[in-house]
């Protein structure tokens, strides 16, 4: 039934096979498996194995998966950590595989599940994980030759087959890709994993439209409250992405009443409420997405980012720093701390915070902005305007980045004039972005009057020059 990918019948049977064989480990795995979607029935196997008289054998490393499920790292990690050496079985070595593919540590986790494969060779999940776990590091040649051994073992395995399916359609092979979809579905048409895989990849390629349709195909098929939880969510960040925030709303609100502990749902919520200026629905959304999940490191950040908004300086370190614990690639963060060391006169300590999310996040063009403000106050004027341009190349539409480039050439006008011409070429720039964008031309308008551009020719800029695409 698993294989099936059939989780509801398959935690009902090992739900009945426990009442009869409680100590049972391989009954445990599956049943934790199975109920992995439902928090409150991860808390009750927690409870139960951790109160158990007689519990099975395995117990610490069915606790520990458990904890996995439940993204309770730091105490699932500490207690592997303390199974003994002697104890460390092949559930062992595959739930520590998990957990290394959690932290990004692929090559750790291709190693467990490689140690956890020579102690159970014939364990069809341990194939799976281990093309997922190669698939991860880059060998996708590996992961396709585990992959299809998993299903040329068992033709039924609906997971292997969404997997091979989403390697496929990375590398462009939409033949394969479309067969190995129709394999799953073959096997369950009710499936709703392998339409995920089609919409990320079409949520990838910037094709929106063909991802609604693919997500409205799963509540064609009436899944569980969870997984349509999971559909209106996913289709309310797709509304998010193109600017329909109208249309995005009730998406989010209706994901959060089938499942009000889906975290991402709070959070998307919240980004939305940021976005429109509502900060204090905001913050109600990423606390509610942090009473869910304490370890979300982008609410972290964005509670941070709300109080740094609003100028409460001595309550956003905390929140921002934190964010940076529970994930180092939170690179807006190091964003959020950059202002908030500029804003504390501090400005060595915010090109630092700047220069760390770039290394993080090199294509980025709101870290070329903010690095140009850090080198701004550190007077490196020219590299600063070399930040500004560049987080233009990256996002022809960042109003942010050719405001501060006009600011940036008005403040050089005043030792050198001759910066005139780029100042109205960057204010320019500003005024057709926001006529694009739908955003306010006001304050472009007044800069470039101030700088000595008649009306006629404002009128004839915005009525004819073509706007920049964003890329």
């Amino acid at each position: 039934l698993s294989l099936r990918s059939l989780p509801h019948l398959t935690a009902e049977l090992t739900g009945q096979g426990l009442k009869q064989f409680p100590r049972e480990d391989g009954l445990w795995m599956e049943y934790i498996r199975a109920v992995s979607l439902y928090p409150e029935k991860l808390h009750k196997a927690w409870e139960d194995l951790s109160a158990a008289k007689k519990p099975p054998k395995d117990v610490q490393i069915l606790l520990a998966l458990v904890e996995y499920f439940l993204e309770l790292d730091a105490e699932g990690q500490k207690r592997l950590e303390s199974v003994a050496e002697g104890k460390r079985n092949a559930r062992f070595y595959e739930v520590s595989g998990h957990y290394a593919m959690a932290r990004h540590d692929y090559r750790s986790a291709v190693r467990d599940y490689r140690q956890a494969h020579r102690l159970a060779p014939k364990d069809l999940r341990l194939m799976y994980h281990l093309g997922e776990g190669y698939d991860a590091l880059g060998d996708i040649s590996k992961a396709l030759l585990w992959l299809y051994r998993a299903v040329g073992r068992e033709r039924h395995f609906v997971q292997a087959w969404n997997a091979l399916c989403r390697i496929h359609l990375k590398l462009r092979q939409l033949d394969r890709a479309r067969q190995a979809m129709g394999m799953a579905l073959a096997v369950n048409p009710r499936d709703w994993g392998v339409y995920f895989t089609f919409a990320d990849d079409y949520l990838e390629r910037r094709l929106f439209g063909r991802a609604r349709a693919i997500l409205k195909d799963i509540l064609d098929l009436q899944p569980r409250d969870v997984i349509a939880a999971e559909v209106h969510n996913y289709l309310g960040y797709l509304f998010f992405l193109k600017g329909h925030y109208a249309e995005a709303m009730p998406c989010f609100h209706r994901a959060i009443e089938l499942n009000p502990d889906l975290a991402v749902a709070w959070l998307n919520l919240g980004n939305l409420h940021f976005h429109r200026k509502k900060m204090d629905e905001a913050r109600k959304c990423y606390q509610e997405a942090l009473r869910v999940d304490r370890n979300m490191a982008s609410a972290s950040c964005q509670l941070g980012l709300i109080e740094m908004d609003q100028g409460r300086l001595d309550k956003a370190r905390d929140p921002l720093e934190r964010a940076l614990v529970l994930d180092p690639g939170e690179y807006w963060a190091h964003l959020g701390l950059s202002e908030y060391h500029r804003k504390t006169k501090n400005y060595v300590g915010a090109l630092s915070e700047a220069q760390e999310a770039l290394r993080i996040a090199p294509e980025s063009a709101d870290v070329y902005n903010y690095l140009g403000i850090a080198l701004e106050c550190n007077r490196r004027y020219f590299d600063a305007e070399k930040a500004y341009r560049r987080a233009l190349e990256l996002d022809p539409l960042n109003r942010w980045a050719a405001n501060n480039l006009g600011y940036l050439y008005e403040k050089l006008m005043r030792v050198a004039p001759e910066y005139k011409g780029l100042a109205i070429e960057a204010w320019k720039r500003r005024l057709l972005i926001c006529r694009d964008t739908g955003a306010s031309m006001r304050g472009a308008v007044n800069h470039l009057e101030k700088l000595g551009v008649r009306a006629t020719v404002l009128k004839r800029w915005i009525e004819q020059e073509p706007g920049p695409k964003a890329r």
